[in-house]
Order: structure tokens, then C-alpha cells, then sequence
């Protein structure tokens, strides 16, 4: 199996997984700047044409049933990883990492949770490529970095003093690290560093006066030898070469775009801000080779949340889109988390039920993994 990028499985009613006064590692929020780039016009979200569902992705036929087993049921909040024909699956809340076969057969578990020398407390993130898997998670502002082979075996753990990081990423021979919006830990939200940690390039300043409120996600994409950065309340898909980080995308999200206001906010008083406002956040970004998918949840107290598909033609430069509420059921696989090589999205699952900690199953009802399904862009 050869996918082209993968993103991260993310609950969309899960979009503020927390929220504090005070700025802790691990968290992030995002600035509502805009960026200028004539090359990059901003697009306005409510102008694109609107479509049904199912009138802008065919189903392939093509589906990937993940294993199951006692031992290797996942839970509800999954990260997806696709490299050569293996499928790499986080499991965040039994904080463990997984690898599939293309067909969905279990291969094995990359290291293992605890206290001793190769193995890690927790999973902030992961990335993947042909030397092995590389795990990170932070303790105050030393991020711990433990290198896997792909059959899980140890290799070697480095310390990377003064950096909160949220993400990372290996590209160029840099790693590239994104700090989050914690002005009071890091200047910027993007750091180049060198193979010996050196900083190479800093970019992203955090320039608001305020604490916004905190969010947990996955906000780099890989496109081959491309790299995308997403963040969820900013409008913008920007790109990331060696030397600079520029716009890919540009939103414009109308009535629910983050006003001004809140960058001066604090916590809980800006999130009842945006969120008696309408907000909009940019859930999900893929691209291959032809289509980009943007995904967008709309919200606002008093009304049921929406979520925009919007996809990019980039050969005609059309955009469409169609629009789910989110309490509808009618589309199963509706979360994105890959993109194929012949241009299909990937979107992940459940052919019976959501699994939940303390889902109680009907009489028959056997409990499975996600199911991955192929879906191409109708034309």
C-alpha cells in the first residue's frame, strides 16, 4: 500500500480537549492573523459551490479492516501514519503505538509505556520514515526523544533541553518543531534545528497579548517530500521548505472567524468569546497529488456544530464543497486520515459502533477495530 499523506484520527466533538489560565507543555492555540500572499488569494468558505456528500466522494470499494483482538482493541482518539505498505495507529488513550500491514493484519507494538531506559511515560507525538519510528513527549520544557526500529525495538533516547514541543517532524536533514502558541516558553511556534539541535530558523512569532485557550492535536502533514503545517484556528495551511514557512491556503470563515478580541483574552473568557461568537476550526488538511482536502468545523452555542468538506481541484482550481451536521449518522466514514496514490482520500470507521470505555455491546455485536475506506473525488 503507497499513500502519499496521512493525518492524525481526531474526534471532531473533541476539537478544546482542555483548557487552563496558565500555559502548560503540551498545549496550544492558535493566532488569527492572516498572512498576505498574492500567490495565495484568501478563498471565502461561504462562496464555494455546495454539494452533497456523496456527490463529492465515490466510494472505491476499496476497504481495510484493522485486526482485533483483546490485546490490541483501540480506543476512541487514534492517529494515523501511513509509510511503505505499513499503517502505524497511536492509540492516545492507552498511550501506545501500533503497526498494521497494508491489509490490516497486526505486525507489532513500537516499544512499550513505563519508567525503565528504552521505554517512554506517555505519547505526545510520532513520526515515521526509513530508518525507524520516532517518539517524543515533554516533561515541563525538556522534550524526550526515543528512536524505534519498525519491528519496535530500541535503538536510542536523546533529551531536547528547552523546547515544549508539540509536534515534530524530520525534513531537509532538520527536524522541525512546533512549539504551539506559548509565548511564555517559546517566541515563535516554528523551530528548524539542526541534527545536533542547533537552531537553524525560527519562524511564527507569538505576538498576542493574551492566554488563549489550549488545544491538543497533530498539525504537521506529509506529502511526499512536502510538508504542511495546520493549525486549528488558523485560517491558513501554510508550507514549510528549509528556509522559510510560508501560505499554501487561505481561508476566509466569515461571521466565525476568530475577531481580534480574543488574542487579548484570557482562557476561559476568550473560549465563551468564540464560542458565543461562532467559530470556525481547521480540522483536517491532506493534499496528493491533485486534490486538497480542507475539513471545518463550524460552532456556536445554540446551534448543531457543521462540518464543511472543502476540496481543491488543482488542476482547474475549483473548489467544492458539502456540508454534514455533526449529530448526522448517515455517513459512517466521515474523518479523514490519508491519501492514496491514485488520488483516493482515505477515511476511517466504525462498521458497527463508536467504542467507547464503557460501551455495553448488544447480544451478537462482536467489538472491531476502525475500518479504513478508499474514496475517490467524483467528478
Amino acid at each position: 500500500m503507497k499513500v502519499l499523506n496521512s493525518y492524525r484520527r481526531h474526534s471532531f466533538s473533541n476539537v478544546i480537549l482542555i483548557f487552563f489560565v496558565l500555559p502548560l507543555p503540551f498545549l496550544s492555540s492558535c493566532n488569527s492573523k492572516s498572512a498576505k500572499d498574492k500567490n495565495n488569494p484568501i478563498v471565502i468558505v461561504d462562496d464555494i459551490e455546495i454539494v452533497k456528500f456523496d456527490e463529492l466522494f465515490e466510494e472505491t470499494g476499496k476497504t481495510v479492516q484493522l485486526e482485533s483482538g483483546e490485546d490490541i482493541m483501540l480506543g476512541g482518539r487514534l492517529n494515523f501514519n501511513f509509510f511503505e505498505e505499513n499503517i502505524y495507529v497511536l492509540d492516545r488513550d492507552r498511550s501506545r503505538l501500533l503497526r498494521f500491514y497494508k491489509d490490516g493484519s497486526f505486525l507489532n507494538t513500537i516499544g512499550k509505556k513505563g519508567k525503565g531506559p528504552a521505554e517512554y511515560l506517555r505519547i505526545g507525538n510520532f513520526y515515521v520514515d526509513k530508518h525507524g519510528v520516532t517518539i517524543v513527549f515533554t516533561t515541563g520544557t525538556t522534550t524526550n526523544i526515543y528512536d524505534y526500529t519498525h519491528n519496535g525495538a530500541f535503538i536510542n533516547s536523546r533529551k531536547l533541553e528547552n523546547f515544549s514541543v508539540m509536534d515534530i517532524e524530520k525534513q531537509n536533514n532538520q527536524y522541525q518543531i512546533y512549539t504551539s502558541h506559548n509565548r511564555f516558553v517559546h517566541q515563535y511556534r516554528i523551530y528548524q534545528l539542526e541534527s545536533n539541535f542547533n537552531i537553524a530558523g525560527q519562524f511564527l512569532e507569538n505576538d498576542f497579548t493574551g492566554n488563549p485557550f489550549a488545544t491538543i492535536e497533530h498539525n504537521f502533514v506529509r506529502l511526499k517530500d512536502r510538508l504542511f503545517l495546520r493549525e486549528s484556528t488558523q485560517p491558513i495551511i501554510y508550507e514549510i521548505t528549509k528556509d522559510s514557512v510560508a501560505p499554501a491556503y487561505q481561508f476566509d470563515y466569515g461571521k466565525y472567524s476568530i475577531p481580534e478580541e480574543y488574542w487579548s483574552k484570557e482562557g476561559i473568557e476568550g473560549f465563551e468569546l468564540i464560542l458565543n461568537n461562532g467559530v470556525a476550526f481547521t480540522r483536517y488538511f491532506l493534499q496528493g497529488d491533485r486534490y486538497a482536502l480542507i475539513v471545518v468545523l463550524f460552532q456556536k452555542n445554540g446551534e448543531e456544530s457543521r462540518i464543511n468538506y472543502i476540496v481543491h481541484d488543482k488542476i482547474s482550481g475549483k473548489y467544492r464543497k458539502a456540508i454534514l451536521q455533526e449529530s448526522d449518522n448517515t455517513y459512517v466514514f466521515r474523518e479523514p486520515i490519508g491519501v492514496g496514490d491514485n488520488n483516493e482520500f482515505l477515511f476511517m470507521g466504525f462498521d458497527q459502533f463508536e467504542p467507547l470505555a464503557s460501551a455495553e455491546l448488544k447480544d451478537g455485536m462482536e467489538m472491531k477495530n476502525p475500518v479504513i475506506k478508499y474514496f475517490k473525488i467524483a467528478q
